[in-house]
């Protein structure tokens, strides 16, 4: 049975209510990790780029972008959660490359946890002045590293330490959502 895909990112209610309220419609969105925030960033965004890992979670996320009539640019990554195979990881972080000259406006780092380090990396050159850099579950020990990236490199963190967006009770949890404001 395929799970049910939420209309909303899966983060702090607090980070959707920042993000909310500092958005410009007219941004492109990047983001490792698709689902609720692929719908509502496409419904948000003027373009929005998703990269996922698993397949049958691909195609469920596809099922419901083709419900709500929505088409983001989307790429299915040969990496798996909790693999150790650097190149794998990398080759999933390496997506937003394909976009050299690109700036986004918004970008999520989720996904697999071994890759969110070299999301980190990738994506602080591809960010546009006055956006906003998403790292879900932040304070969690395998994405500290990337937190701390992101702290030293953009400055000012917002954490939002909260229950997700759930339209599901049973996958109803707290977590810690930072979001950095390029200013």
């Amino acid at each position: 049975m395929p799970f049910h895909v939420a209309r909303k990112p899966w983060i702090a209610l607090g980070a959707i209510d920042f993000i909310e309220r500092n958005l410009d419609r007219l941004w492109t969105a990047f983001e490792w990790g698709s689902g609720g925030s692929t719908i509502w960033f496409s419904q948000m965004f003027f373009h929005v780029i998703s990269v996922e890992s698993d397949a049958g979670w691909y195609e469920d996320v596809g099922k419901a972008l083709d419900e709500a009539d929505l088409r983001p640019t989307r790429y299915l990554s040969p990496v798996v959660d909790y693999t150790d195979d650097v190149p794998a990881n990398e080759a999933y972080a390496a997506v937003i490359e394909e976009y050299p000259d690109w700036r986004f406006g918004l970008i999520l780092i989720d996904g697999p946890e071994r890759s969110r380090l070299a999301c980190a990396e990738h994506a602080i050159g591809h960010m546009l002045p006055g956006g906003l850099m998403v790292l879900d579950n932040a304070g969690s020990t395998p994405h500290l590293a990337a937190a701390a990236l992101l702290d030293k490199t953009l400055g000012h963190r917002n954490s939002f330490i909260g229950p997700v967006y759930s339209e599901v009770p049973e996958t109803q949890c707290i977590v810690e959502t930072a979001i950095w404001h390029m200013v």
